[in-house]
């Protein structure tokens, strides 16, 4: 009898658990679908802990990965490689992507090693064996150019998308803009991206206040959502740039 109330006791509590993690999983899976990767790879985190299926390592580190976090995904494709070794091609080349970023060159060329052999016509896989360019030459090569930190107009958000327009220079960010309504992207809960312009003149190296600043063309250009990366026709009379599909207050 004793035997029997004990077995019965494991199936009951194995039963919940996979019951709990298969709810879990599914909203995890719903916010990575969703893009939503900061949500994400907090929920495979807990996940992970728990029980380190293949799903939930793969869909961590793709979480990281997808976000830009490389040191947390390079950590997290470790975990998926060290225990289940047989990956595909794609989460191989991911796995040497984040080695490279934080550091690892040798690991990394290793990965991109692998990589290829399994993708031998894959673009990325030939780049990475062309000995025309390598890291050594790129590191050893003296620049003719300087890189000047604009502290005046940077910030520690991803700035970027530099236009040049006459006396003005064009840009995107996702910093923070005087609204009333705060709106960050569930992706990496930050700002959404909008596109400011700053005269040249008021740039300097000097990091302090960044009142020059403003939004380009307020609300006509920058709606809720993202807009980035301006580009115009030779006669500066259409501009080009990159936005979500929103449009007269709906989402496409």
């Amino acid at each position: 009898m004793k035997k029997t109330i004990q077995i019965t006791i494991v199936l009951l509590f194995s039963s919940l658990t996979i019951l709990g993690q298969t709810k879990e999983t599914k909203k995890a899976d719903t916010y990575f679908e969703n893009l939503s990767y900061v949500f994400a790879a907090e929920a495979y985190e807990k996940l992970a802990s728990e029980n380190a299926t293949e799903h939930v390592l793969q869909r961590l580190a793709d979480s990281y990965y997808f976000n830009v976090n490389m040191q947390n995904a390079s950590s997290a494709y470790e975990r998926l490689f060290n225990k289940y070794p047989n990956q595909s091609p794609e989460h191989i080349f991911r796995y040497a992507q984040t080695l490279r970023s934080v550091g690892k060159f040798d690991a990394s060329n290793l990965w991109m090693k692998k990589f290829h052999e399994q993708k031998q016509n894959d673009s990325r896989g030939e780049n990475f064996t062309n000995k025309e360019v390598t890291l050594d030459e790129l590191k050893n090569g003296k620049p003719n150019f300087t890189v000047v930190n604009q502290r005046s107009i940077n910030t520690k958000y991803s700035d970027f998308g530099v236009t040049d327009y006459g006396n003005t220079i064009l840009f995107s960010s996702p910093r923070e803009r005087n609204l009333f309504v705060k709106r960050s992207h569930t992706r990496n809960d930050k700002y959404f991206l909008d596109i400011f312009k700053v005269v040249k003149e008021k740039i300097t190296t000097v990091e302090g206040d960044d009142s020059e600043v403003r939004p380009m063309f307020s609300d006509e250009v920058n709606s809720k959502y993202h807009e980035s990366s301006v580009s115009f026709s030779p006669d500066k009379k259409t501009m080009y740039f990159t936005r979500n599909n929103y449009v007269s207050e709906n989402i496409k």
